[in-house]
């Protein structure tokens, strides 16, 4: 292949300040480099498209433009019969662009290489240093369409949606837009259906259903919400019943869903009265028969801290039945990581728990789960005591002895009902129970703002800032 002259006009300027500071040569070997799939190009990256205007102007000599102009990439020739003349591209040929942003990582390989034989070269790159990201795209471009076999661009395909009450995110490091977004669609179908079920906000839910009939039948409810209990009973038992999903019984009275929080304290007296129908022994799941009982009358089953941890795993099935290697699912606190990001491992950060919008320390993981419960999310202070929705079984308050709680494990059903627990039994007792449990590993911010790292981590956390010390 030829080498590609491709100069961009003024307008490219405005438009390349997000990607400044990359240094790259346009010649034939950097053209051959990023050969690109325009099928898949084209059909990638509708939406980036806002980050070129559709008027973007080039020059390309005629036998280049005739390639693009035949796949709709460019607008109508005007060259003249000239060698270059100036092309507007499509909204197809923007999409395309935008395509090629995403190979950032592959440019950074290559910045500060020059030819130092050629000192043509080295006179071009200089006539376009100004504008070098975009002429970068534009070989890129110019490859996919001048025909031979090519490999698509990976890059990150992401979706952002609300599910179970909290943030829903979903990244995929891929080269198939198509097949990431019908899988990100399956998910966010997934967490849906599965919210319409173990919901205790949705009419008709199994969840509302097991406690509309507590202390009076068993009630036939989906295979999903006993999976979901028979894990919570789990936990509940390596917690010593400092995870239980009947707390539902106090959530009437400490309001801390989105839906009815009114920052107000209860009386000690309507805690106190509560606390007999707080105890996970008393749900009787039958698989054979497909029910379940709560033995109480008032009992009230809630899934909040392990309801979207089962999602999450649900929706990792999804992605790799799909296909799909490389990618993150997070919903709230609770994240799973699958393979890599761009050719390394995904680095997660933990968040601060007085200042949440920053992180203080940082891991990398794959193929791995990472769950948080902290005393910052769904709270309030009031004359100058945070409250905050994890509630300890046995006092029906606040849990006091940790700020916040990371969770590494396997399965994200398990962190999540783990990070709960974990956090009410304490500094102590809880980093003593993650050194116990196999394929798990932690992270504890205490409620003297002490640092806690498990054994398996300790190489592998990094600590970027002390946590912030406030109330």
């Amino acid at each position: 292949m030829a080498t590609t002259s491709l100069v961009a006009a003024a307008r490219v300027d405005r438009t390349i300040r997000t990607v400044r500071g990359l240094r790259v040569i346009l010649d034939a070997d950097l053209a051959r480099l990023y050969k690109v799939d325009t099928r898949t190009l084209v059909q990638a990256v509708k939406r980036n498209i806002s980050r070129f205007p559709a008027d973007f102007m080039i020059e390309l000599t005629a036998g280049e433009a005739a390639n693009l102009r035949s796949q709709s990439v460019i607008s109508s020739s005007r060259h003249g019969g000239r060698r270059t003349a100036p092309y507007a591209f499509t909204e197809q040929g923007v999409a395309m662009l935008s395509s090629v942003l995403h190979s950032r990582r592959a440019i950074r390989a290559q910045r500060d290489q020059r030819a130092d034989g050629a000192a043509e070269g080295r006179a071009q790159a200089d006539r376009i240093s100004a504008m070098r990201p975009a002429a970068l795209l534009l070989a890129a471009l110019a490859a996919a369409a001048c025909g031979g076999r090519s490999t698509a661009v990976r890059h990150a395909v992401e979706r952002a949606a609300t599910a179970m009450g909290s943030d829903l995110r979903l990244t995929a490091w891929t080269d198939d837009d198509g097949s990431a977004n019908r899988a990100f669609d399956a998910v966010v179908a997934e967490f849906e259906r599965l919210d319409a079920l173990m919901s205790v906000w949705r009419a008709g839910s199994d969840v509302v259903r097991i406690n509309a009939a507590a202390g009076e039948r068993a009630v036939p409810v989906s295979a999903e919400v006993r999976e979901a209990l028979r894990a919570a009973r789990q936990v509940s038992e390596w917690t010593g019943g400092k995870f239980d999903v009947t707390f539902g019984a106090l959530s009437d009275i400490w309001k801390f869903d989105y839906q009815n929080q009114d920052d107000s304290v209860p009386a000690p007296d309507a805690i106190r009265a509560r606390l007999p129908l707080v105890d996970y022994r008393a749900i009787e799941i039958d698989d054979r028969a497909g029910t379940v009982f709560a033995r109480r009358k008032g009992m009230r089953v809630h899934l909040g801290g392990i309801g979207k941890g089962y999602a999450v795993e649900r929706a990792v099935g999804i992605l790799r039945r799909a296909g799909l290697h490389d990618f993150l699912v997070q919903a709230g606190g609770d994240l799973y990581v699958a393979g890599q990001k761009d050719g390394r491992p995904w680095r997660l950060g933990i968040a601060d728990p007085r200042r949440p919008d920053r992180t203080f320390a940082t891991i990398e993981l794959s193929d791995s789960t990472f769950s948080t419960s902290g005393d910052y999310s769904r709270a309030f202070v009031k004359d100058g005591v945070r409250y905050h929705h994890i509630l300890d079984p046995a006092t029906g308050q606040p849990a006091r002895g940790c700020r916040s709680v990371t969770i590494v494990a396997d399965s994200p059903l398990v962190a999540d009902g783990l990070s709960t627990g974990v956090f009410v039994l304490g500094p102590e007792a809880g980093m003593a129970l993650i050194e116990r449990l196999p394929n798990v590993e932690g992270v504890i911010v205490s409620a003297g703002n002490e640092v806690i790292v498990s054994s398996g981590l300790k190489a592998k956390v990094a600590i970027v800032a002390a946590p912030t010390d406030a109330p």
